[in-house]
């Protein structure tokens, strides 16, 4: 019986050796390009100073969730700000407040990366910014591009990091949005790291259990025994009905002494997990949620931000309960984007509900 042979096979064993290998390394090539589009293994930091940060992603705000990293430009302005990925600038703005003068990259790889506040933008971006405000007759100015018109390579200079709009210190404003979308991603889970070897703390840990019928909310402090690094606890705590946590909190990165936000968080009952919540990426409409998750009052009245370890209209979430002199154990654990864990136990003894 004649042997019988795929087309491809007979394409190749009339070629030429050298042929197959020009066709082989186009292939190889062109795999490794759409590699590096949809990959950060390549991404390089902003700027090229060691990245130390003043603020940190979703960490919560007076109204909003911050959206990207605030970095540290050593007290000074003037520090090249470069583009982390290859691309095209899809979007500039200079506003008096905001972002002040701020630059959007659009990259093949699905995202776009935001560089706000600066001083200065350069080459042939400062050409057209000033052309722009020239015929707009206008120092604000807003412009949406095309690919073609300014494009930028990855380590590109694209201006020079500041302090304008609404910005109370030099530093550069950093973000990556996923582009289709528009929500903030976490830069830190991309690829832009910063040093850091230290848990988050604890400063406050709040019970809070639900009184009269639902309609209202009690709440109590609980005092925390003197956390060593990294672990701590508490007394035996008395809880009647549903309950929950809330904790006021921070982390701290190497090289600044900023009170940033808390990446992960998780409640367990023994070993049934009943909330966790990490920092990896959220929606602009999410802002409109943001007073659901702290506790309100209690910021309006004291300006401290207690963060709700629970859904408050979803008892599902964070919320437990313990039988009539039932003893358990509450796990409560926070910790950062480095693996650094902060951790206690809350030894917990269910009672009588108290009749008000």
């Amino acid at each position: 019986m004649a042997k019988k042979y795929h087309s491809s096979f007979i394409i190749l064993k009339h070629m030429r050796l050298p042929v197959i290998i020009l066709w082989l390394g186009i292939f190889l090539v062109a795999k490794n390009a759409h590699a590096t589009q949809t990959s950060y293994d390549t991404i390089i930091p902003p700027m090229d100073i060691p990245l130390v940060l003043a603020g940190n992603f979703a960490e919560l705000r007076n109204n909003h969730f911050h959206a990207g990293l605030d970095i540290k430009t050593q007290q000074r302005e003037g520090i090249p700000v470069r583009a982390v990925l290859g691309g095209y600038v899809s979007r500039i703005k200079v506003s008096p407040w905001g972002y002040g003068k701020v630059i959007y990259i659009t990259h093949p790889n699905q995202t776009t990366t935001v560089y706000a506040h600066l001083q200065k933008f350069s080459g042939p971006i400062e050409k057209y910014v000033y052309e722009q405000q020239y015929t707009a007759e206008s120092f604000e100015i807003e412009r949406f591009l095309t690919p073609e018109q300014l494009p930028v390579t990855q380590g590109m200079i694209i201006g020079l990091s500041g302090n304008t709009g609404s910005s109370a210190a030099p530093h550069l404003h950093f973000e990556i949005r996923d582009t289709p979308s528009a929500d903030p991603l976490n830069p830190a889970e991309l690829g832009i790291r910063v040093n850091d070897h230290t848990p988050p703390m604890i400063q406050q840990l709040w019970l809070y259990e639900p009184w009269n019928n639902l309609d209202k909310i009690k709440k109590k402090q609980i005092p925390m025994q003197l956390p060593q690094q990294g672990s701590w606890t508490t007394s035996e705590v008395r809880i009647s009905g549903p309950a929950a946590l809330g904790l006021v909190g921070f982390d701290r990165q190497e090289g600044a002494a900023n009170r940033n936000g808390i990446y992960g968080y998780r409640v367990k009952l023994g070993n049934q997990v009943l909330y966790e919540k990490t920092h990896q990426r959220f929606s602009f409409s999410d802002d409109a949620q943001f007073n659901y998750l702290i506790d309100y009052p209690q910021y309006q009245k004291t300006r401290s931000m207690v963060r709700w370890l629970f859904a408050p209209n979803d008892q599902k979430q964070g919320w437990f309960t313990l039988a009539i002199n039932q003893r358990d154990t509450i796990h409560l654990e926070v910790w950062d984007l480095n693996g650094n864990m902060t951790h206690g136990k809350i030894p917990v003894l269910g009672t009588v509900a108290e009749h008000g």
